[in-house]
């Protein structure tokens, strides 16, 4: 294709701003490309390999736990990658 043969995609690209308000800009950002470059990796048998952010945790202040647990984002940045979190953990269980 137009990239000619692609060995992974490392997903590193967001709207990381954690001033941002504007939901639908997030969203789009942040959420549902994520979810289409997902698809054009699965589709074409692609490694994807994405980062989270430990904003997925709000604002914890005792010693940083990784568990689905403790989630709980503080702002719209936050959400919007634990939503796509929780998405690939719904489409990809054996991910990690």
């Amino acid at each position: 294709e137009e990239f000619g043969d692609v060995e992974a995609i490392f997903h590193e690209g967001a709207c990381s701003s954690t001033t941002e308000w504007d939901g639908k800009y997030m969203m789009d950002n942040n959420y549902q490309y994520s979810k289409e470059l997902l698809h054009y990796c699965l589709e074409r048998e692609i490694p994807f390999l994405y980062a989270s952010s430990a904003a997925t945790y709000g604002g914890r202040t005792s010693d940083f736990i990784e568990s689905r647990e403790y989630e709980k984002p503080l702002n719209v940045y936050g959400y919007s990658k634990f939503l796509f979190d929780e998405y690939v953990r719904q489409i990809l269980p054996e991910a990690n």
